[in-house]
Parts: C-alpha cells; sequence; structure tokens
C-alpha cells in the first residue's frame, strides 16, 4: 500500500497528536516513528540505517502496512519519500520555535537525556540516534543551533513541497484545516490532544 501522508514536522510538534487524527480520521495505520523504531523494536532499524547511508532502500518494505508516517525519523527523509510517493499529500506540523524547544530538550535533546538513552540502547538504536541528531540539528546541539536547524528545516520543507501538496499545520486548529487539505469531513469527535511528554 502507498503512503498517503507524509509527515515532515519533526518530534514534539504534535505528531502523536496528528498520528491520532489521521487514524480516527480513517486513513490507515500511521507511523509513528518513536514508536515503531524504538519502543518496538522493529525490523525498521536496519532499513532506516541503510537510508541514513543513503544505500538503496525499499521504501515499501519500512512502510507496509501503513497509510501515513509522522515523526522522527521519516520527516527527515520527506523528500525522498514525497519523491517515492508522489501522490502523498504531505503535512509539516510546527509550533513555536523556543516552545519547541523546550519540549524536545525536556524529551530527548538534553545532555542527560541523551546520555540516558545511548547508554541503556542496542549499538543499533545508539547508531539511528547518532544519524537522527546529525542528520537532523548537525553536530552542535546548544539551543541557538538547534532552534535554527529546527526553523530551517520548516523553511526547507515549504519550499521544496508545492503548497498544493503541503499542509502547514498547528495541531491546535483542530480538524478544520486537516479535513478540508484532506478532502474529508468532520468527523462528529473531540479532536485528539496528545500530551505525550507525560
Amino acid at each position: 500500500m502507498p503512503l498517503k501522508i507524509i509527515g515532515a514536522g519533526h518530534g514534539r510538534t504534535g505528531t502523536k497528536t496528528l498520528q491520532l487524527a489521521l487514524e480516527g480520521l480513517g486513513v490507515g495505520r500511521c507511523y509513528h516513528g518513536g514508536e515503531q523504531v524504538y519502543k518496538h523494536r522493529s525490523r525498521g532499524w536496519n532499513l532506516w540505517l541503510r537510508a541514513f547511508k543513503r544505500e538503496s532502500i525499499d521504501w515499501d518494505e519500512i512502510f507496509d502496512g501503513y497509510a501515513a508516517t509522522v515523526d522522527t525519523p521519516g520527516c527527515l527523509f520527506y523528500r525522498e519519500l514525497a519523491s517515492e510517493y508522489p501522490a502523498a499529500k504531505v503535512i509539516l506540523t510546527v509550533r513555536e520555535s523556543l516552545a519547541w524547544y523546550e519540549s524536545a530538550f525536556a524529551v530527548y535533546l538534553s545532555p542527560e537525556g541523551i546520555a540516558s538513552f545511548m547508554a541503556s540502547a542496542a549499538p543499533e538504536e545508539r547508531e539511528l540516534m547518532e544519524h537522527e541528531l546529525s542528520v537532523g540539528f548537525g553536530s552542535r546541539l546548544d539551543k541557538n543551533s538547534v532552534v535554527a536547524a529546527y526553523e530551517r528545516h520548516n523553511a526547507e520543507v515549504q519550499d521544496t513541497i508545492p503548497s498544493q501538496r503541503l499542509l502547514v499545520y498547528d495541531v491546535r486548529q483542530g480538524w478544520e484545516p486537516l479535513c478540508s487539505f484532506l478532502g474529508v469531513p468532520q468527523p462528529d469527535i473531540p479532536f485528539p490532544h496528545s500530551h505525550a511528554r507525560k
């Protein structure tokens, strides 16, 4: 099944909420990188490592059974995925830069958080995290550099993806812009909000 939705937003921009919303709209299963790659120890580890090394990759193998992808590492490959799945729509989840940084720092970007993860992770997990940090934010993880990388990523997505194919989306906007973009009716249920930092 080809991907219908490509999430281009970094983690901590409402990607879990978007996953729940897309699945609630009946889009199909949504691949949330943080869950699929790390929590479930998926076979995707080695495939993602190959992708980061720019080796030949069968994207259908990673996303087998999924109709959408959100979060890292998929967001770091939005260009490749948009090319591989030309009919897919792209959603860039965003939030104010400093609020995003504070959330990301609290969850996974602090030196203590990174060290704790690396100490308990399998070798493949450590290598994957190193690639994600390097590709996502560069060699410097100080606040100014990370915020600049976040803003640069968001600008590059908007410069790369044609506007008719892209939704720049703050999940606080709820159903209306999402459903309008996807061409589906708004459901008669509350919009999901996941506070995954907890």
